[in-house]
């Protein structure tokens, strides 16, 4: 079973005229593409609703009640608790988006002022207004670097931000040299997002 990168757990809903249905989490938060999101069933006999939803699949994660939606598009995602009948208990929508992060290098803005230091301790930091706290992850690119006419590109995947060996294969960075960071792709457990690429310049 996937795991997902969301952890959940206050409580919300809807009633309906017949049968009480509440889908339980934190809040009611976006989903995000590609990004499970897990959320629990409250009622009575909730083990024998049928789950289904219009944007991706749904899988039960054990037998009390929890399940986890996948959406697959950008959008909305509805997720419809129906019983046996086929009557509809609760529909609920969801707004699907791609999560934002944002890398930057410690060290560097869009200039590399101090290439000494750059080349010893720069470091890739991740934001994303929508994580908190600690996480693993690691960054794959290609680093071009462009001097007098030359390019040479070097492969690269970065431990939670750690490019220590930038100095090994860039063994000289000259004013006016520019470095690209392409081809970014940031993998978070067995997720992976695209993010843009970085240009810099010596001075």
């Amino acid at each position: 079973m996937k795991k997902s990168l969301i952890v959940v757990f206050l409580l919300f809903g809807l009633f309906c005229s017949s049968q009480e249905v509440i889908i339980k989490q934190d809040r009611k938060s976006d989903l995000f593409k590609g990004v499970g999101f897990p959320f629990s069933l409250i009622g009575k006999n909730c083990e024998s609703y049928i789950i289904t939803t219009d944007n991706g699949k749904i899988e039960q994660y054990n037998s009390d009640c929890t399940f986890v939606v996948y959406p697959e598009n950008i959008g909305i995602a509805k997720i419809k608790v129906k019983d046996k009948t086929g009557k509809i208990l609760l529909e609920e929508p969801y707004k699907v988006r791609e999560i934002e992060f944002k890398l930057s290098i410690i060290g560097a803005n869009k200039n590399v002022i101090d290439i000494e230091y750059f080349l010893n301790f720069s470091r890739l930091d991740l934001v994303s207004p929508d994580f908190s706290g600690q996480f693993s992850w690691k960054c794959q690119f290609e680093l071009i670097h462009i001097s007098e006419n030359k390019i040479i590109t070097h492969s690269y995947i970065s431990e939670h931000g750690s490019i220590k060996t930038l100095k090994e294969k860039i063994k000289s960075l000259n004013r006016g040299d520019i470095l690209v960071f392409h081809k970014m792709k940031l993998l978070i457990g067995e997720y992976q997002f695209d993010t843009s690429s970085i240009v810099l310049t010596a001075e």
